[in-house]
């Protein structure tokens, strides 16, 4: 089983990874639209600006996912499953969970 302490930690990683990931793709989102008209023909321009929605769709979701697990294990003290079933670390186990 792993600690809350370790399920925190792990928390708060994906709570940074998939902010970062979203703040990439924000980026390129609004590059690309800042772009318009790029000079590219209309299915390229069309398809790049899909593209970037869609990447940035995705890491929102996953950023929102991530500070929503996180929430619920600070407040509630919630665990998400897919941590309940990993293996702990083999370091620092003071704390299990039941």
């Amino acid at each position: 089983m792993k600690s809350l302490r370790q399920i925190e930690e792990q928390l708060f990683d994906d709570l940074a990874r998939t902010k970062q990931a979203y703040d990439e793709a924000r980026k390129v989102f609004l590059q690309v639209n800042s772009d318009i008209p790029s000079g590219l023909p209309p299915p390229d321009g069309a398809a790049r600006i899909t593209n970037a929605g869609q990447r940035n769709s995705v890491a929102l979701e996953e950023y929102v996912k991530a500070l929503q697990e996180c929430n619920e294990f600070m407040l509630y003290r919630l665990i998400p499953k897919r941590l309940r079933d990993e293996p702990a670390r083999a370091a620092d186990a003071n704390e299990t969970v039941a």
